[in-house]
């Protein structure tokens, strides 16, 4: 049903919320799943009347005895935002910091990518507690959490203690040598997000790095790379221009 979002009409759509949330109180794996999976796939037509008793019924879902329940619960919460109440937003984060250490990883790289989503509706004395949760995942055995986490360390910049902020960057910089390709290109995204907390002293050396990326075999890092360094502009050191323009892959992406 969530596939079914953009032609469900107007006049239909609070009854297939209803009939969702109706389903989702049986749970388990053949029901809870596709249910907490259409949720958040409908996130553009649940009603604001509606979203408490939506957001109630994905934690319950994101609390199943099956990982597969509790995947598409942890990704939903993320997704639903616009409808979270405001008095419910500690409890969702509370939530999803209990799923980022699921023993199933997938739950964990869900559960830390919709954190990431929500750094809005983070709490100052919340701050800490999840940038320390994000490095600590960032260097999970499986990819499928440290890619994840490595896009949200981007996203939380604006939540970042100050004190915390050297360590961010250099661990984002430190995945940029993951051995998967896409962590790789989570954590050059990041340091494009990043780039205004990046320390003076610290803009050549990181625009070096980004311009050896740029030789990486794989496109999808080299125009990461350009985009990073992009987003670097006048932070960027008059030598390091130079070499910058002089670069045969970078003309090609900047004129």
């Amino acid at each position: 049903m969530g596939e079914l979002c953009e032609v469900i009409p107007k006049s239909m759509r609070n009854e297939v919320i209803e009939k969702l949330l109706s389903l989702g109180k049986v749970g388990g794996w053949e029901i809870g799943r596709p249910v907490a999976e259409s949720l958040g796939k409908l996130k553009n037509i649940i009603p604001q009347s509606m979203g408490k008793s939506v957001i109630e019924s994905l934690l319950k879902l994101s609390r199943d005895s099956d990982w597969g329940v509790r995947r598409p619960g942890a990704w939903s919460l993320g997704e639903l935002k616009p409808v979270i109440p405001k008095d419910m937003n500690l409890e969702v984060l509370k939530q999803l910091l209990v799923l980022s250490e699921d023993y199933v990883s997938e739950v964990r790289g869900r559960a830390i990518l919709s954190i990431g989503k929500l750094e809005s509706i983070i709490p100052d004395d919340m701050s800490k507690k999840v940038i320390d949760r994000t490095l600590y995942l960032s260097r999970d055995p499986d990819w499928m959490v440290r890619r994840p986490a490595a896009e949200t360390l981007g996203k939380l910049k604006n939540i970042t203690p100050k004190d915390m902020g050297t360590d961010v960057l250099k661990r984002v910089i430190e995945l940029t040598e993951d051995s998967e390709w896409g962590v790789r290109q989570k954590s050059i995204i990041s340091i494009g997000l990043l780039s205004d907390i990046i320390p003076g002293d610290k803009v050549g050396e990181i625009t070096g790095k980004l311009l050896a990326l740029t030789d990486d075999p794989n496109e999808i890092i080299k125009l990461a790379s350009v985009q990073a360094i992009r987003r670097l502009g006048e932070r960027i050191e008059k030598d390091k221009i130079d070499v910058v323009l002089e670069h045969e892959f970078l003309q090609t992406q900047f004129f």
